[in-house]
């Protein structure tokens, strides 16, 4: 199977116009700086420069407003928009500091210590942010790492704002203290060293981590963002006319590049971001719908293909025409699923066709057969419907347990997490269920049933945000026993379900050789499988991060393993 590595087209077309259009207005907010070289009128330039700064707050209020929306994991957001709301901070201390007349060198040194707060705040918790790249999306940083970098951080803080009493920071210039005439005292210097020793440790885990594990392929956006800003301020030393023609606002620039930088990181799956709820519901395969109290369909997936109108009083399943709608309490809401039940209609209906022809022995005779030969047709479904079943029993009983905890969940990031879980193991009862029928009716499995097996749970795989490959190397029209089949896909299953809460990749590659399967297996992650979970014959390993499995079994089944 081709890999298809990415976004669909349209979701890259509307993150290019994203960016190009954020690229468009920072250039034009750029030209507000030296708008007295393009002989503008002193009212237009003050105008202009007074605007510059609230469209950077209104750039980094935006995206605070995209992370809130779309990234799961509390405490990562709680980060994300700290470092969003310090840039808002920091551009408005700047303004009111330099675009405004302020007298006096009591508030004008309140206002370059407070100036100092983002600073510090801003490379503290873009570290922290950066440390939950290529993470789960329940991942919490260590304490004995988050208490330590918060300390440092507001230690220095207080030193900034209570220089007055020691002049750690700021210190006498030749006997003189004033807002124009001081020294760089030691707190500055140990700042500046802390600040750096920040930066340069997030840039470095967000580089380490833009490779994605176990490939070639490595995420650009994030060096792309960098090499801008490795220039910016290469050009502040350099060229330092060019970079204030360009934009001399430390501030804003910092701000701006250090969101680019973590939202270069969102976009690009390093960091994990719920992709939209809605179109995680609707690309699961069951057929089903989450309804609101009124009965107002809310979600409906892929395969139901036009809405019910579902009473707001239904508690129970509901009969109309050929269809039962199944219905299942969420609190809030419920959700409705389809069963068809046109073919037992027309068997009942049938039944009573034949008894009100017993005017002919003959005829009644014929309908009792064919009566009868569609009810041993039902039976047998029945029959193949239990061993599905019987097949799926421990994957039902986790489905229940997850609608169950989906019904009692508050927290809406939970909630999308056991829907991605339901999408796995709903693939599986489905899939499982066709190896059941088509064994049944042709005594073997085709490897083309068997791949759509493996593409199916590995598409439901990729709702979590893990990068997956199905290497699958054998021709459509081979033939494969029915034991080998079941015992290859389960076997996938049970690794994939112990590893379903810490997903990073999952790799897949099946081949024959000397007439026996070979499977090997990879799967991004830190867990560990539970002892005796797999059969004997099944090597596994765990090494930096990854879980690999391999084993081989008799292609045409019915052998010693």
């Amino acid at each position: 199977m081709k890999r298809q590595r990415g976004k669909p087209m349209n979701e890259r077309g509307r993150e290019l116009r994203r960016d190009l259009a954020v690229i468009f207005i920072v250039m034009a907010v750029s030209l507000f700086r030296p708008s007295e070289l393009l002989g503008i009128s002193t009212f237009t330039k003050t105008v202009l420069a007074n605007i510059k700064p609230f469209v950077y707050i209104g750039l980094f209020l935006v995206w605070s407003a995209m992370v809130k929306r779309s990234i799961i994991n509390k405490y990562l957001r709680d980060y994300l928009l700290a470092v969003a709301y310090s840039g808002v901070f920091w551009v408005l201390i700047r303004t009111i500091k330099f675009e405004m007349t302020i007298r006096g060198d009591r508030l004008n040194f309140f206002l370059q210590y407070v100036y100092y707060i983002p600073v510090i705040l801003i490379p503290t918790f873009t570290l922290f942010s950066a440390l939950h790249t290529r993470r789960g999306e329940n991942y919490r940083i260590p304490k004995a790492l988050l208490i330590p970098v918060l300390c440092i951080s507001i230690t220095l803080i207080l030193l900034v704002l209570t220089n007055d009493g020691h002049h750690f920071f700021y210190g006498l210039k030749n006997g003189v203290f004033s807002v124009w005439e001081y020294s760089y005292g030691i707190v500055y210097y140990i700042i500046l060293i802390w600040i750096t020793l920040l930066i340069t440790i997030a840039i470095f885990l967000i580089l380490i981590r833009a490779k994605l594990p176990n490939r070639k392929f490595t995420v650009v956006k994030p060096f792309i963002i960098i090499t801008v800003i490795v220039i910016y301020f290469l050009l502040e030393r350099i060229f330092p006319r060019i970079w204030e023609y360009f934009s001399s606002d430390w501030a804003s620039f910092t701000s701006l590049a250090f969101i680019a930088i973590l939202d270069s990181c969102i976009t690009t799956g390093m960091i994990p971001a719920n992709t939209d709820y809605e179109k995680l519901f609707r690309a699961l395969n069951l057929e089903m719908i989450i309804a609101d109290d009124m009965g107002k369909p809310c979600f409906v997936t892929a395969g139901v293909y036009a809405p019910y109108i579902i009473p707001s009083y239904a508690e129970s399943d509901i009969s109309e025409h050929n269809t039962i709608l199944k219905t299942y309490r969420l609190n809030p809401g419920m959700a409705v699923w389809k069963e068809d039940t046109s073919k037992v209609t027309r068997l009942i209906k049938r039944l009573q066709d034949n008894r009100n022809e017993l005017s002919s022995k003959n005829e009644l005779d014929r309908e009792n057969v064919n009566t009868k030969l569609a009810i041993q047709k039902a039976q047998e479904n029945n029959r193949l419907f239990d061993l599905s079943q019987q097949a799926t029993k421990k994957q039902n009983e986790a489905l229940d347990d997850i609608l169950e905890a989906y019904s009692k969940e508050k927290e809406k990031e939970k909630k999308k997490a056991l829907l991605a879980k339901a999408a796995v193991l709903g693939a599986f009862i489905k899939r499982r269920g066709n190896l059941v029928f088509a064994a049944e009716k042709y005594g073997n499995i085709s490897s083309g049933e068997l791949k759509l097996c493996f593409h199916e749970s590995i598409r439901n795989i990729e709702l979590t945000g893990a990068d997956c490959f199905l290497d699958f190397h054998l021709t459509e029209d081979k033939r494969i026993g029915m034991s080998t089949a079941c015992l290859l896909y389960e076997i996938f299953e049970t690794v994939v379900e112990n590893c379903i809460d810490d997903f990073g990749s999952v790799f897949v590659r099946i081949n024959e050789e000397e007439k026996r399967l070979s499977a090997f297996i990879s799967i991004g992650t830190n867990r560990h499988l539970k002892e005796g979970s797999l059969p004997f014959y099944v090597l596994a390993d765990s090494d930096n991060g990854s879980l690999n499995i391999s084993f081989s079994l008799p292609t045409e089944g019915g052998e010693e393993l």
